[in-house]
């Protein structure tokens, strides 16, 4: 078997980091957790980042709900991840006792939400300072679990049932615990479903509603039994602060403000003096060097870099700068270009031990560092977090240009053979679908729009110098999506566009568009679909809402896109459209008339054969692919007059996520799934299809990968759903 080595993109960096831990044996060593790119680590003060995600193979596995380093020995790392599909909320535990490097499943009898609506709270693992063997977790909806051996075997613990928002030992009082739980309203808002009721949020969410108050519960015997100590209407513990020297002071970030207790959480008040109310706080930390000194910061509504500080344990509370100019800001990617994008959802912040004036923030945009006490913030180039949802990855034959969209931003182009990425001019995002001029490779159309609920426009945007400028050439008002995008390689000027939506006979109407000069203008084609469809994709709530999205019921992101639209690359006029659970439609004719042509296919045999891709072959006539969520990849010799199975379940089901080909060099990218129990993998065959090699880089752990494509260098370009980009370099002839 040859050999394949994997090096992955640089991009930017830069996606949600919810939490950060330092070392507490080596300040220089940061942990950072992801919600979709699972763990990375810092050697150098966070200056340059490593993916530690090595052996994990399932996607939850990289929704990290929380990542902590023990505070007695060094080495030793709890992490906790989970999701949720099928109604439900799921997860496990990990251990690593060489700071990452390698991890063990110890517990998957806990649920975590690492990529839900409270990803962005505190954590929900504690080691005890007072018994160091001893730790405890909180789920999302089992409860509390104690270990007494440092994380290897586990117990329930009580409070089954409660939706835990962070567990917190007291640093100064032995056996002192606390757990907070997060009320409904604490889990709404954050997935742009405003216009649906709260309970069909959380119902959507693998969560069931538990009533709208939130609780602290305290614990005198290290967590072993447990005495409710308040509980509020409209309310959540999203974060907690302790004071080693005052067991009575309880600083609570909530959904709606700050709170202070002086009686050990028996009675709140709100912090009013100074900090915005009504607003979300994720956090509130003490500062090891300055007593009575805390910071804290909105989760979104406020300006700049909104974090606040109190010097009196919380009475008054004032901006740490009022005003932040550019300036303020360095070594960031080109799309926190400003201070309020920085700004924006800040998650957690962590003092440093030995130096007053540092600390760190975390947020959308990676991880931040401050030497001057907040003054002036550098990202350090984010550089190693590249934790970016791709959707899709184009290679242009005739410029050797790679280019790839980003479920959150403009697209990217990389001109190093894959090595390195420049997003676009500024301009729409996030996109999804893009395609170039095959007679021009400085023209590129791309889509752009998110399918949410309350966002849904789609837009078609075109460039003529590669990507540097943009402008909008078509608009589709209302519950739309660009789902692909193709030219034509025989007909100069020639663009097909796939746009998802309701098919209701208006101009913005989804289905296929065409344009006949170069993208300028667009009339829609007939067809190809029956009069019974109405919508598209058929069955979109199970497809983008449960099987394929990054994350649950946020429809559409990072689904999967780009690949339901196929140009013949010899045939002038012969066109390929499929829907994910219909079928393959053909047209001979630039889209005039259609007629089907997936005989054969696995359309219908179960829920799970979701067409994922169609592709035709650009050096074979005739010669097109399928491929299909659990059941494999399939080839056609006749222009999709008839099928059969070149890559087979093997026992177990085959995610064919995306393909690509060139000569006799097939790559296969599957993307790993709790629906059908598959890991990541990426298969390659340099016999077309007659025996095939795993060569997914387990290092890299459970990728999500999306988009595949293979350059004339024979190198494989694969892309992820939360771990960016990455290139596979074909070992040299011997």
């Amino acid at each position: 078997m040859s050999a394949w080595r994997w090096e992955q993109s640089r991009f930017g960096g830069g996606g949600y980091i919810t939490g950060l831990a330092l070392d507490p044996f080596d300040p220089q060593r940061l942990y950072a957790r992801c919600d979709v790119a699972g763990c990375f680590v810092s050697e150098d003060g966070g200056a340059h980042w490593q993916t530690r995600n090595a052996g994990l193979t399932r996607a939850h596995e990289h929704m990290v709900a929380a990542l902590v380093p023990s505070p007695s020995e060094p080495g030793l790392v709890l992490r906790c991840s989970g999701d949720a599909r099928g109604g439900r909320t799921y997860g496990s535990i990990h251990r690593s006792v060489d700071h990452g490097a390698t991890w063990t499943e110890v517990c998957t009898d806990v649920d975590f939400y690492g990529n839900g609506p409270t990803r962005c709270f505190g954590e929900v693992c504690s080691f005890d300072p007072f018994e160091p063997s001893r730790v405890l977790v909180g789920g999302y909806r089992a409860g509390l679990w104690a270990s007494d051996d440092a994380g290897l075997d586990w117990r329930p613990q009580g409070l089954g049932g409660e939706r835990i928002g962070c567990v917190v030992h007291h640093p100064g009082v032995p056996g002192l615990v606390y757990a907070g739980t997060i009320g409904d309203n604490g889990v709404s808002g954050l997935w742009a479903m405003g216009d649906a009721p709260l309970a069909d949020v959380i119902l959507e969410h693998g969560d069931v509603p538990r009533g709208t108050h939130g609780s602290l519960y305290v614990s005198a015997d290290a967590g072993r039994t447990w005495t409710l100590q308040h509980r509020q209407p409209d309310w959540s513990v999203n974060g907690l602060a302790l004071d080693p020297g005052d067991p009575d002071l309880v600083l609570a970030a909530a959904r709606d403000g700050v709170y202070r207790s002086t009686d050990g959480g028996r009675t709140f008040t709100r912090c009013a003096d100074g900090l915005e109310t009504d607003l979300q706080y994720d956090f509130v930390r003490r500062d090891p060097h300055r007593p009575g000194r805390y910071l804290t910061a909105p989760h979104f509504g406020a300006p700049d870099i909104p974090v606040h500080e109190t010097l009196d344990s919380g009475v008054t509370w004032r901006p740490l700068k009022e005003t932040y100019t550019d300036a303020d800001i360095t070594d960031y990617p080109a799309y926190v270009d400003a201070p309020a994008v920085l700004g924006d959802a800040i998650s957690e912040l962590v003092f440093h031990p030995d130096k007053p004036e540092t600390f760190f923030i975390t947020g959308y945009y990676g991880v931040s560092r401050t030497d001057d006490n907040g003054s002036t913030f550098t990202g350090q180039g984010f550089s190693g977090t590249e934790t970016t949802c791709l959707e899709a990855v184009v290679a242009d034959p005739g410029s050797g240009r790679l280019y790839v969209t980003p479920a959150d931003h403009v697209p990217a182009v990389s001109e190093d053979d894959g090595r390195r990425y420049r997003p676009f001019g500024k301009g729409h995002a996030p996109s999804a679908a893009l395609a170039v001029g095959p007679h021009d490779p400085g023209l590129i159309l791309f889509g752009a729009g998110a399918k949410r609920r309350n966002v849904r426009d789609a837009r078609i945007l075109r460039s003529t110098d590669g990507g540097l400028t943009n402008e909008v050439v078509r608009t589709f008002r209302g519950k739309r999506f660009i789902q692909a995008l193709a030219a034509s390689p025989t007909e100069e000027g020639r663009f097909y566009a796939y746009v998802d939506g309701d098919l209701d006979g208006s101009p913005d109407s989804a289905g296929l568009q065409r344009s006949d000069d170069g993208g300028l203008t667009w009339h829609r084609l007939p067809g190809p679909f029956p009069d019974t469809v109405h919508r598209l994709p058929v069955e979109e709530d199970w497809i983008e809402s449960e099987l394929l999205p990054c994350v649950v019921y946020q429809k559409r992101n990072a689904a999967g896109a780009n690949q339901l639209l196929a140009c013949d690359p010899s045939v002038p006029g012969r066109l390929y459209a499929g829907e994910w659970s219909l079928g393959v439609f053909r047209s001979d004719d630039a889209g005039a008339t259609w007629r089907r042509a997936d005989a054969g296919l696995p359309f219908g045999r179960d829920r799970l054969a979701v067409l994922s891709h169609v592709l035709a072959d650009p050096e074979r006539p005739g010669r097109l692919y399928a491929g299909f969520v659990g059941h494999g990849l399939w080839r056609s010799e006749d222009s999709g007059e008839s099928w059969s199975c070149v890559l087979a379940p093997d026992p177990g089901p085959v995610n064919a996520t995306s393909v690509a080909v060139r000569g006799g060099r097939l790559a296969v990218v599957c993307e790993p799934m709790w629906w059908t129990d598959t890991p990541a993998r990426v298969l390659v065959s340099e016999d077309d299809g007659g025996s095939w090699q795993d060569i997914h880089p387990t290092e890299y752990g459970a990728v999500r990968w999306k988009g595949v494509a293979i350059d004339p260098a024979g190198r494989i370009h694969a892309v992820s759903c939360g771990n960016g980009a990455f290139v596979a370099h074909p070992a040299p002839p011997a």
